[in-house]
């Protein structure tokens, strides 16, 4: 199990975003491009994604494409809206926090949203815990002493 830290605020433990593919544009432009982004962790509430340091500032709202990259068909998820909620910037780069705001997101219904979201989390765990008992408990952080 990995360690968690006292300042974690997050409500859902957070998963590794390996194999998910995130693109984003700006909220309030209609024909904006929708741009690649790194992902880190993943919960049905929200993604850390990395970005150049002047990208984001707190409180800004984006549209989301999630594909969650499976061996048969993906997942997707798209015109999904974020809040960016945390902006921890180190050097030129920046760790962002975005929170899904889902009622806002019209593409999809919100309880089907929620479904979806909820899927793509159990698959990412299930990845997780896969990966996990295919490697030595020495290599696992938290598990030894």
């Amino acid at each position: 199990m990995r360690r968690v830290s006292p300042h974690d605020r997050r409500r859902f433990r957070r998963l590794p975003a390996t194999e998910l593919n995130l693109a984003w544009r700006p909220r309030n432009r209609l024909f904006a491009r929708y741009r690649n982004i790194q992902g880190h962790d993943f919960t049905r509430e929200g993604v850390a994604v990395t970005a150049a340091a002047d990208t984001f500032s707190e409180g800004d709202r984006i549209e989301l494409q999630l594909e969650l990259v499976m061996a048969g068909t993906n997942l997707t998820a798209q015109g999904v809206v974020a809040e960016v909620v945390n902006v921890a910037r180190q050097g030129h780069q920046a760790r962002v926090g975005l929170a899904f705001d889902v009622p806002a997101s019209r593409r999809f219904g919100a309880s089907a949203l929620r479904a979806r979201l909820g899927r793509m989390e159990g698959i990412l765990e299930r990845s997780e815990k896969q990966w996990l008992r295919s490697q030595p408990l020495e290599s696992i952080t938290g598990l030894t002493g």
